[in-house]
């Protein structure tokens, strides 16, 4: 037994004292590290990654959002100019009518007072007994011929009246233009043209905010991002019950009853058009007929001063045409007065003093309906402004927020952040208040509509370039001239989209918690789309969908929505500027 002991003693001895296999250890402990070195680069190359697809969702969003109302304004801006063809259409008709009666009378007129005037000198021929029938019969033979050229003329005038007349009542002018006449499909067709062209700006305007929001909740998903929210909001029920709330508010605070800053923003997302102020009314009965006063005074000198008027309907379609019975527009002078008018140089001129009846006759029977969408005035840049006003910016831009499940990176299991239990949790509600971190990934992004100026902006642009370039400065009335032919229009199909940084210096932005809370009910009425696409940015506990994952989904969304919240509240402009945080 002893022997036994002597010889283990040994044994342990010996091994104690051999060196061999210690760097295998000091292999194991470097590998240990490596590895957990690998482990921590991939949750960071990880985190990264779903921080880069988040953002991406959110720049998708914003981007199609601002695209879809870039859309918008083009077909509006479409629809315009074919309202204003219309319009420009009735407007020449009318003119051109008046015109034709104008000169058929003005011809008439002339016919029997020149055979008058003949009349007259034979008769002083015959009371002379004939002592001046060599000055009074010349003249007596020139009045009658020009009375029977000036009948002839007339009576050819009083000719294309009757059938203009007859084709107006009878087939499609009156009819289509004034809804005069026979009815059937043609019954009125410039009116209800016009009628549907407004129904469907009216349509597009209320339309577009919501398709935006489509536009931006399906493309930020399907580009990374779990939900997406965007502000300002699209008006619905829940602006309006914010609204009101707000409202409420404001009340409790001017009463002196208490100090309640409301959580949420009062603006509404939508397109910065509107039709002109009513500017005349004349009561609930009559008040319809003349309220849109102003928009029709525009909408009559926008077509008469647009080069389509002239150079298509006016020139091309109209007054190359129809001449009618009256082609002779160089006719040879005579001794009397009168003789030489060219009818249709006489109905040229007569048609431009009728040009503004025309716009009253084509107001008039074509309603508010003509009268077409411009940019609101509270939103317009001033003429020769050096940047544009903060509620333009608002009214032409959207902010995107996009959040991405975190897939448990926080929790105390087998989450991320959490492969080891070493460390103690530090976040959470706790007695020492509300730590700014969140299980999720959370990306903002804003875009805006831009007007690309057209070819007289373009044309406006390098003029007021050189204008500068020579002097100290295009004078105020030019600089305003040219700045105006630059502004923003509707009339012009050249909206575009483009990204922009979420805040600039100067421009006023609601509080972020503000534009959060807005958010955050549509981000939530769109998640059951995270059902629908299940790549990039859908719930991955969805996929097998049961009531506890999308519980503890719903609930995990919701913390993280209550800690930005939390980290956004207060983070302003004036924070923005300075580069500080409210403590």
């Amino acid at each position: 037994m002893n022997g036994i002991m002597m010889k283990l003693r040994e044994r342990i001895v010996v091994a104690h004292k051999d060196e061999g296999g210690a760097i295998v250890i000091l292999a194991l402990a470097g590998v240990l590290i490596v590895f957990m070195t690998f482990l921590a680069m991939y949750d960071a190359g990880e985190s990264a990654r779903e921080k880069t697809e988040v953002q991406i969702g959110s720049d998708m969003a914003a981007l199609s959002h601002a695209t879809v109302k870039a859309r918008s304004m083009n077909m509006i801006a479409y629809a315009n100019v074919t309202k204003r063809v219309f319009y420009g259409y009735s407007t020449i008709y009318t003119a051109a009518y008046l015109a034709l009666v104008e000169a058929t009378a003005y011809y008439l007129f002339k016919a029997v007072e020149q055979a008058g005037k003949a009349v007259k000198n034979i008769k002083l021929c015959l009371a002379t007994v004939g002592l001046a029938c060599p000055v009074t019969l010349p003249l007596a033979v020139a009045h009658a011929v020009s009375a029977i050229d000036h009948l002839i003329t007339g009576l050819k005038g009083l000719l294309q009246v009757i059938q203009e007349t007859t084709e107006g009542l009878m087939a499609s002018n009156f009819n289509r233009l004034y809804g005069l006449g026979s009815g059937g499909v043609q019954h009125g067709r410039s009116i209800k043209e016009v009628a549907a062209l407004d129904t469907y700006q009216t349509y597009l305007k209320g339309l577009a905010p919501w398709w935006g929001w489509g536009e931006a909740v399906t493309r930020g998903m399907r580009n990374g991002a779990t939900l997406v929210g965007t502000w300002p909001a699209p008006a619905g029920s829940f602006t309006r019950v914010r609204n009101k709330t707000n409202f409420i508010f404001s009340g409790i605070n001017a009463l002196g009853l208490g100090s309640i800053s409301s959580p949420w923003t009062t603006d509404e997302d939508g397109l910065p058009i509107e039709k002109p102020p009513e500017i005349i009314g004349l009561g609930a009965f009559l008040g319809g007929a003349t309220s849109k006063f102003a928009g029709h005074v525009g909408m009559c000198i926008g077509t008469l001063t647009s080069p389509e008027f002239w150079g298509v309907q006016y020139y091309w379609d109209h007054w190359r045409k129809s001449e009618g019975y009256w082609d002779d527009t160089h006719r040879p002078g005579a001794p009397v007065a009168g003789y030489s008018q060219s009818p249709r140089n006489m109905v040229t001129g007569l048609e431009l003093l009728q040009l503004p009846i025309g716009c009253v006759m084509a107001s008039a029977t074509m309603g508010t309906a003509a009268i077409p969408y411009e940019i609101k005035i509270s939103n317009s840049q001033a003429p020769g402004a050096a940047s544009a006003s903060d509620g333009w910016w608002k009214a032409t831009s959207n902010i995107s927020i996009g959040y991405k499940k975190g897939d448990g990176r926080l929790s105390e299991g087998s989450g991320r952040r959490k492969k080891y239990d070493y460390m103690k949790q530090e976040y959470g509600l706790s007695a020492n208040g509300l730590a700014f971190k969140n299980g999720g990934y959370w990306s903002i992004s804003r875009a805006e509509m831009v007007y690309a100026p057209g070819l007289v902006g373009g044309l406006a642009n390098s003029l007021l370039g050189g204008v500068n370039s020579v002097g100290n400065g295009a004078s105020g009335m030019t600089s305003r001239f040219l700045n105006v032919l630059n502004e923003p229009s509707t009339w012009e199909p050249q909206w575009t989209s483009k990204m922009r940084p979420v805040n600039m210096p100067g421009e006023e932005l609601a509080d972020m918690s503000a534009i959060v809370f807005d958010s955050l009910p549509y981000m939530v009425l769109g998640a059951p789309l995270a059902v629908a696409y299940n790549d990039g940015g859908s719930f991955g506990s969805f996929q097998t969908p049961s009531i506890s994952s999308i519980t503890n989904t719903a609930q995990e969304f919701l913390m993280d929505a209550f800690f930005l919240w939390r980290a956004s509240k207060g983070f302003s402009k004036s924070r923005l500027n300075s580069g500080g945080m409210d403590k």
